[in-house]
């Protein structure tokens, strides 16, 4: 028969800062403007590449510029069937991009740069963008001023008034990248369209063209509430509604506000139809991600007087929070309460009109990926999570629960958000911690840690975590802190990995010179080693053949799992972590496939699985040390993944042992009828 050992390696991979969102797209852990990108992608106008990637950070083309104007105004079938021309001589008319450089062009939305030339792929800034979405709006660019000397001046005035800049940092000199792009868009479907009741006549004057007779531009209106599906903003003159450029354009598009999140945050949703884009939170007054004082708050704001706390309320985590903790009257000069801390995000929302504050905190916890589970037909992918040890997890929650996403890789150490809103509670929100690694030189017990030279405060809910951890932990020792995206300490690791290796034989007293205890080890590469050994266990090891062969669970024995460390004599340290009596039986016992992931084995190993055979999973990343005892000598093979260990089962002779190690979180998912999620097996 064959002999099989799986083990399943710790892997962490370096990924960028992730928030889980714009799914359609591969990159969109690149995306930071969310809403303006779920919203742009689902009327059809912003599109990703080939590939799937909405290319976020590369800049905006004067073509591809076009293609937004075009696709805005006469939807992507009508713009897709437009015919290119010849209006610019660098822009062939079986160029991708000649039909909608060649209507903007008509429709007096954009011009050349000089000589009959486009550029279709120049870089564009956020000013000539913006008069592109201007003239969408109804200014007209000559009535306007948006030509000549003084169009950069006009065209800016008119940007600020119809708040095409909203939310994006920076001048709109800048040059533009699809995702500003994609927000400057979305500023404009919420801006109100204008018309003239003349757009007067030019002259040329010493070669400078000058528009005359033009009237004022006038808001588009109507009376009708129903079509106000963008903004339900009047005109104070006439009780008139304005026509936003999202309601002209996109009669199913609908911006819903006054709703909240699973934070308990003031929130808006967007629908195309009745299918929801997303819900999005306002922004706060007042934002921290470290503890702020009642009496900064208080300043900040502008106060004049202060707000009892019978007209605050406060949340965290999406729990209303009562009873005094964190439940303060906002007064002037109390430097002694203190919302939020290190981490925590703490919103704060002001209403001048009904005097009231709304605080609402966000803690960041800590978890490790402990297996990544791939989409089937009916479930989406999704990561399960080990909050155990020193990860973290919200006060009075016992389960944090799975998350969909498929941007993690197994042991990826991750900051998380979590609600405990009712009929919202669960994760919300993943990226992946940045990790720095160095030589710890000191400690303080408010759980900030120095890493060569440079010190690291706790997170909020680490605190405690973190100064348990490193009081343990020798000055000098290498460490790795994990860090959420304001810097603030997550979690703190020792260098401690473990090396894993199967047991062969063993000699308890080998009779040579020196009288060591000796193993037979087989190592994670398929390379066998005997090396001199101590025992860490608990176990009492096997002084005879006969016990070795035996499979006890009271004796370090035949094809045990074993971690170790090497002193500086080349003596293994040998921890017990699977035993070979894990399973024992004849030639129905054991049956690996290859291409499929699940394996069972009898009952009884160290996890008091219960079960006549219980059903375990390898992934793409588990090692498989194979031994095949068929010929005279037996040989060792080594395969990464289940897709490439060959079939393998019991055909004949003396009965096989299975060892399998969990961890204790993964012993908890066992008892509570779960698949594991992290093991090592051996098959004999």
């Amino acid at each position: 028969m064959k002999k099989l050992l799986a083990l399943v390696l710790a892997l962490v991979m370096s990924m960028s800062l992730v928030t889980i969102s714009n799914a359609a797209f591969k990159d969109a852990d690149k995306i930071d403007y969310k809403e303006a990108v779920d919203v742009m992608n689902a009327v059809g106008v912003f599109v990703g590449d080939e590939k799937g990637n909405f290319n976020a950070k590369e800049n905006l083309t004067r073509e591809q510029a076009a293609k937004i104007i075009a696709y805005l105004e006469l939807g992507s079938k009508a713009a897709d069937a437009l015919a290119g021309g010849a209006t610019f001589t660098d822009v062939a008319s079986t160029r991708w991009s000649a039909g909608f450089v060649g209507y903007c062009a008509q429709a007096g939305v954009v011009n050349g740069v000089g000589n009959g030339k486009f550029d279709p792929a120049g870089q564009l800034t956020a000013l000539q963008f913006g008069k592109m979405l201007l003239v969408e709006l109804g200014y007209d660019a000559k009535a306007a001023g948006m030509v000549g000397t003084d169009w950069a001046i006009n065209t800016s005035k008119l940007m600020a008034k119809a708040k095409l800049m909203d939310k994006i940092d920076g001048s709109v000199n800048q040059v533009l990248t699809r995702e500003k792009a994609a927000q400057m868009t979305l500023n404009a479907l919420k801006a109100p369209t204008v018309e003239y009741t003349t757009k007067g006549s030019s002259i040329s004057v010493n070669g400078a063209e000058i528009n005359l007779g033009a009237s004022e531009p006038t808001y588009v209106t109507n009376t009708i509430a129903k079509e106000q599906t963008i903004s339900k903003d009047k005109l104070t003159n006439s009780g008139e509604f304005t026509i936003e450029l999202g309601e002209k354009l996109y009669k199913d598009l609908k911006l819903v506000k006054d709703t909240t999140d699973a934070f308990e945050r003031p929130t808006h949703e967007w629908y195309l139809k009745t299918t929801k884009i997303g819900a999005y939170a306002e922004a706060a007054d007042l934002e921290y991600t470290a503890a702020v004082k009642v009496g900064t708050i208080y300043s900040d704001l502008g106060l004049s007087k202060g707000i009892s706390k019978a007209k605050t309320t406060v949340y965290e985590d999406g729990a209303r929070v009562t009873g005094g903790a964190d439940d303060y009257d906002i007064v002037k000069g109390d430097i002694t309460n203190k919302f939020g801390g290190n981490g925590a995000q703490t919103f704060v929302y002001y209403d001048d009109d009904a005097k009231t504050v709304k605080v609402v905190i966000i803690n960041t916890y800590v978890a490790k990926i402990a297996a990544v589970r791939a989409a089937t037909t009916t479930k989406d992918a999704y990561v399960v999570l080990n909050t155990a040890d020193s990860f973290t997890k919200p006060t009075g929650v016992s389960t944090v629960g799975n998350y969909e996403t498929d941007a993690f890789a197994k042991d990826a150490i991750v900051a998380y958000t979590y609600s405990k809103k009712s009929g919202d509670d669960g994760v919300q929100s993943m990226y992946l911690t940045e990790k720095v690694t160095g030589v710890m030189s000191g400690y303080t017990t408010e759980g900030s840690v120095t890493v060569s030279g440079t010190k690291y405060n706790a997170n909020k809910a680490s605190k405690t975590n973190i100064t348990n951890f490193i009081t343990t932990v020798d000055k000098g020792s290498d460490i790795s802190v994990y860090l959420d995206k304001y810097g603030y300490g997550l979690y703190v690791d020792a260098d401690t990995s473990a090396e894993y290796a199967v047991v062969l034989n063993y000699v308890a007293n080998a009779g040579d010179f020196n009288d060591t205890a000796k193993a037979k080890l087989l190592f994670t590469d398929g390379t066998t080693k005997t090396v001199e050994v101590s025992l860490t266990a608990a176990q009492t090891p096997a002084t005879t053949p006969d016990e070795f062969n035996a499979y006890t669970d009271s004796k370090v024995s035949k094809y045990d799992i074993v971690s170790y460390t090497v002193d500086s004599d080349k003596v293994y340290a040998l921890t017990l972590v699977a035993d070979a009596n894990a399973g024992k039986t004849g030639v129905d016992a054991f049956k690996l496939t290859n291409g499929s992931n699940e394996f069972s084995v009898v009952s009884g190993n160290v996890a008091n699985v219960a079960g006549a055979k219980q059903t375990t999973s390898a992934d793409g990343k588990t090692i498989f040390l194979v031994a095949d005892t068929s010929g005279s000598k037996t040989s060792y093979s080594v395969y990464e993944g289940f897709a490439n260990v060959p079939t393998i089962k019991h055909n004949g002779g003396d009965a096989g042992a299975v060892a399998v190690f969990m961890n204790s979180t993964i012993i908890n998912e066992q008892r509570n009828g779960k698949q594991p999620d992290d093991l090592m097996a051996g098959l004999c």
